[in-house]
């Protein structure tokens, strides 16, 4: 009788609910057959009504489904309207369909996007969804680089053109420009006038104030040395105004070479004066001069990787983040192509998305 029973249960389960994707667990309905009524071999009397199966005489039992007629454990005042969610159990074991279990109950157990910069797993009602910030500016972009770093809609970091980010080199003889997504500061024409704070005109590329060396062509009693209009007091051949040494040196004239005179680092071409006098330029003076492209760092022969962030440079060996754009040793980031900061491969691992095996 129990085969029976059983058997009678698969084909039913078979006829409305093929492969168990239709079935209506928990009390749900879309029809009255849902709710195994009497003309399925099941409950007397249970009605679909807006989605809920109604127990006769007993208003409606959300959440609650009917007892297949004859099973077994399903006590006979139940037969027709079931209240033990035990019965509902014992007849998806029969049919071999369970309920579907839920996939998360907390965000955290929702996987997120490929770059977890660009959002995060959520969960709702059961079931995983991302939150992905895309098109969104994300953080420690370069500026300058004519680009812009955004989450796609997939949740990866993509560079996309900017031609609002454009280079700045601090030069006046340059033109600022964006090629694509590619950065230029191709020099003005000769004789262009300079721009920004910068006086005087262009020529090969730097700024100056004046063009014929010795001549007195700058106006107001100025005289062109170096390409500087400067007082005529820095090349009449005396120590006077304010100089350290003859001609140079002081506010006006321009600095010493080592072995002259000085009173402050500004004296000096090399930048460093001791005890009163300008010395030759090493790398080990605390400053910027020679040869060298930061303090102490940067100059050829010596070592590598030892300019910090903000010091000049001519290439990445120079920086201690091998990142040198545009003159000077950038930070670390997670996007500069480079083994660099903490991280344990190239853009990976510490601060960074996790290296991929």
């Amino acid at each position: 009788m129990r085969s029976m029973i059983g058997f009678g249960l698969c084909v039913l389960a078979a006829t409305l609910w093929p492969g168990c994707s239709c079935m209506h667990i928990n009390g749900t309905c879309s029809t009255t057959d849902d709710c195994l009524t009497q003309a399925n071999h099941s409950g007397k009397g249970v009605q679909c009504i807006e989605g809920f199966c109604h127990c006769p005489g007993k208003g409606r039992e959300r959440g609650k489904a009917c007892c297949p007629d004859g099973r077994q454990n399903c006590p006979q005042a139940d037969y027709e309207c079931r209240t033990e969610e035990v019965c509902e159990a014992l007849l998806l074991a029969a049919v071999g369909c369970f309920p579907p279990s839920p996939e998360c109950t907390l965000d955290s157990d929702c996987p997120g996007p490929p770059d977890h910069r660009c959002g995060q797993g959520k969960c709702t009602e059961g079931r995983c969804s991302l939150d992905i910030r895309a098109h969104q500016p994300m953080e420690g972009q370069y500026p300058g680089d004519c680009k812009r770093l955004v989450c796609s809609p997939e949740g990866l970091i993509q560079a996309i053109e900017d031609p609002s980010d454009l280079p700045n080199d601090s030069r006046g003889c340059t033109y600022d420009l964006c090629e694509g997504d590619t950065p230029l500061t191709p020099p003005f024409p000769e004789l262009h006038p300079c721009m920004g704070d910068a006086a005087g005109i262009c020529l090969f590329g730097q700024c100056v104030e004046c063009l014929e060396e010795g001549v007195s062509m700058c106006g107001m009693g100025l005289m062109c040395l170096a390409g500087r209009c400067l007082l005529p007091a820095c090349n009449d051949l005396l120590k006077n105004n304010q100089e350290t040494s003859t001609d140079c040196g002081g506010p006006d004239c321009l600095p010493c070479k080592p072995g002259l005179f000085c009173t402050q680092a500004s004296d000096c071409i090399s930048g460093v004066c001791t005890a009163g006098v300008c010395q030759v330029p090493t790398h080990s003076d605390g400053v910027k001069n020679g040869d060298e492209t930061g303090i102490d760092c940067g100059y050829p022969g010596g070592p590598l990787h030892t300019c910090e962030d903000g010091d000049g440079c001519s290439e990445g060996t120079d920086c201690k983040s091998s990142v040198c754009y545009l003159g000077y040793c950038n930070p670390p980031t997670c996007t500069d192509s480079v083994r660099n900061g903490t991280e344990t491969g190239p853009d990976c691992g510490g601060p960074c998305p996790p290296c991929q095996n």
